[in-house]
């Protein structure tokens, strides 16, 4: 067998052709980390320090991609290499939220490389500066649905799912609070990260999911300190601190943030405000080397501090997480990555009729390995978590366990392109299992519901492609399965106000499916380009969980719905006009339920149009959202439930931002005026989404 590996290996070297050369920018700086990739077989490179660059490629290349961000990306045939070729990338103007996302795996690749809509908000814009948090800024540029609380927490919505369908990753790394499932937004903001990639439909790590989002550290090898000090309406302030010291191998980054935000019921009285504080810290640590091995050591905490003027409740968060990561890749090896991550979560509740208290430790360590085999690609992944909850709810406590191994593996095949036209592109198969052991070590009122389950899950993918020099067309096709295991909070809380030892929470599985069309045409100087992306989906569920909504309390209620579908389209369109100077893009969603009441909080309709100028007085963006009414079960204190209805929403946004570049620093002046036509939303009696004003001053010394 190795003599056979050995022999294949030399053909391939006497096949291959290497080509090396140097690329700078207009003003002659050689640029580092240029991502080099041959077509079709996808071998890649980057660009060291000085701009240079090796490549082996196969007998079948004929082209090599040059991309890089901020810069206008390059197609180069490879028979015009000689022995070293100089390359000059023109730098393009700030566009609008681009369709490019990073790959973990062979570098920076286009939206083609993904079987999803794919997009990727870049946190370095000033224009998304005048977000109080994450949550705003997804809320008011993609097609998601951001469903606010009494509790002050802003839980995300793709396609009709619950924040407990999606998977939400830092680096890569998932973060989702395992007891609970949910990601609250409002904990986040720009601080210690440089952008946000945002995938709708299922991921490859977590099948069950209805879309991704991957926070991306911002790790600069080099010196930066940023001074971000924000003003608005609504006693809203803020200020972010985040520095860098680094070289080309040594990284360390630290950032400190500090916000208040207040949210009113529509009487407008003093007293019956919800008052939020928001405290961030952020340390970012890395090392790397030149041959692609580098060790990440990310830790980040976020509090949080609310109370109810008007019920008099309170809520307190802290979470802090800790992960550790090694990552080498190799071209001819393949790519290995090893985790470990530490997550501590501890809040409290005190309500009108309960005082809650929680507090959980999550443990873990993963790994995984991706290898490329001629056209096909191989990847293996594991994970090991411990859970440990410890709950007080008055005088009761509750001491719980849920530990879970996952393994996931994945086989795709690439079809080499020989004709013109549209042609297979790759076929892709994974599959996931995870097994699920929890456990209750305390005597408790509370019934929790001991055992052991296992979760299998599996996805199909096939894609057909047609490129050209400047246009391209892909179609793809996703099919998958998957079953989720109820959190522990979601156990708890179901059993604490709905007693039903005999007929506990039931996992939830869900079938889904996806047919999806991406169009990109642009012409040869980079002046005009387009890029369009359909989807129609559709989602069948049995035993769906719904929260129920206890009326002026922070409290939800877990509860299987029963059998629920959604059908739906996703679409999106986005010019670049005058060299990117003019950009306009729309997203359009339509969704179709079996039962609206079965995915409450969710509109059937949303709109998001923004329009860009970007001028020598700096860039200023307009952004209109429009989403029509959405229902919520709520029940009242008698045990009661009621429909009710959250109204239309039509707003306009503005964004205007003004960079100053000096000789020892940049200063960026913007100010974002949100919902200016202030048709609000009422929540249980809270304006939400109201109209709101803030102005935003950076300083930033390189």
């Amino acid at each position: 067998m190795k003599t056979i590996q050995t022999i294949l290996l030399f053909v391939s070297l006497l096949q291959a052709k290497p080509i090396n050369g140097k690329i700078k920018n207009d003003g002659d700086v050689y640029l580092e980390n240029v991502n080099i990739i041959a077509l079709p077989s996808r071998e890649g490179t980057q660009s060291d320090s000085a701009g240079s660059f090796a490549l082996s490629t196969s007998q079948n290349d004929k082209f090599i991609i040059i991309s890089h961000i901020g810069y206008i990306s390059d197609t180069i045939e490879i028979a015009s290499f000689n022995d070293e070729l100089l390359i000059t990338l023109k730098e393009k103007s700030i566009v609008l939220d681009s369709l490019e996302v990073e790959s973990k795996i062979w570098g920076k690749t286009s939206y083609f490389s993904k079987k999803n809509m794919v997009t990727n908000l870049d946190l370095n814009n000033p224009t998304i500066r005048g977000s109080v948090d994450i949550g705003e800024a997804l809320f008011s540029k993609f097609p998601v649905s951001i469903n606010e609380t009494m509790a002050g927490s802003k839980n995300i919505s793709m396609r009709g799912s619950g924040s407990d369908e999606l998977v939400f990753l830092y680096d890569g790394i998932r973060i989702n609070n395992l007891s609970s499932g949910i990601m609250d937004l409002s904990l986040y903001t720009t601080l210690g990260l440089s952008n946000l990639e945002i995938i709708s439909g299922s991921s490859d790590n977590s099948i069950y999911s209805s879309g991704a989002i991957n926070l991306v550290p911002k790790i600069d090898y080099d010196n930066e300190l940023i001074f971000s000090q924000k003003f608005g309406s609504y006693d809203f302030g803020s200020f972010d601190i985040y520095s860098s010291l680094g070289n080309n191998n040594v990284s360390f980054n630290t950032g400190l943030s500090n916000g208040n935000f207040s949210q009113r019921y529509d009487d407008d009285s003093e007293s019956n405000e919800i008052q939020k504080e928001y405290n961030r810290i952020s340390i970012n640590t890395a090392l790397r080397n030149n041959v692609g091995k580098e060790l990440r050591l990310m830790g980040f905490r976020n509090e949080k501090r609310v109370s109810n003027g008007k019920t008099k409740d309170t809520i307190n968060h802290y979470m802090r997480n800790l992960i550790v990561k090694f990552d080498d890749k190799n071209n001819f090896m393949g790519h290995f990555t090893l985790y470990g991550f530490l997550q501590e979560q501890i809040g409290s509740q005190l309500t009108i009729s309960q005082t809650n208290k929680n507090n959980d430790e999550l443990k873990g360590i993963g790994l995984s390995y991706e290898t490329k085999f001629n056209s096909s690609i191989f990847k293996i992944s594991a994970e090991n978590n411990k859970i440990k909850s410890l709950w007080e709810i008055d005088d009761d406590n509750l001491d719980l366990n849920r530990s879970g191994t996952k393994i996931t593996g994945s086989f795709e095949i690439f079809h080499p392109q020989k004709r013109d036209g549209l042609n297979l592109q790759d076929l892709k198969f994974v599959f996931s299992n995870e097994d699920i052991i929890s456990s209750s070590e305390s005597d408790s009122l509370v019934f929790f519901q001991n055992g052991d389950w296992t979760s299998r899950s599996s996805k199909f993918t096939i894609s057909m492609i047609d490129k050209q020099s400047k246009k391209r067309k892909m179609i793809f096709l996703n099919l998958s399965n998957s079953y989720r295991i109820p959190s522990i909070y979601e156990v708890v809380y179901n059993e604490m106000y709905i007693p039903q030892s005999e007929n506990v929470l039931l996992p939830e599985q869900k079938s889904m499916s996806e047919l999806g069309v991406k169009l990109n045409d642009s012409d040869y100087n980079g002046a005009r380009s387009m890029d369009v992306v359909f989807t129609a989906f559709r989602y069948n569920y049995t035993d769906k969980i719904k929260q129920l909504y206890i009326e002026d309390s922070f409290m939800q209620i877990p509860i299987n719905y029963g059998d629920a579908s959604i059908f739906g389209f996703d679409n999106y369109i986005k010019f670049n006009l005058n060299g990117g100077k003019i950009a306009v893009g729309a997203y359009l969603t339509n969704y179709f339920f079996s039962d609206e009441m079965a995915f409450q909080l969710k509109p059937t309709k949303m709109y998001r149009v923004t329009i860009q100028i970007n001028s020598l007085f700096g860039i200023i963006k307009f952004i209109y959202r429009n989403e029509n009414e959405k229902y919520l079960t709520t029940l009242n204190r008698t045990g009661a439930q009621n429909r009710t209805a959250i109204s239309p929403m039509e707003n306009f946004d503005i964004d205007i931002s003004r960079k100053l570049p000096t000789k020892f620093a940049d200063i960026a002046v913007s100010f974002s005026g949100k919902n200016l036509n202030n048709q609000t939303q009422k929540l249980m009696g809270i304006s939400i989404y109201d109209r709101r004003y803030v102005l935003s001053l950076d300083l930033s010394i390189r």
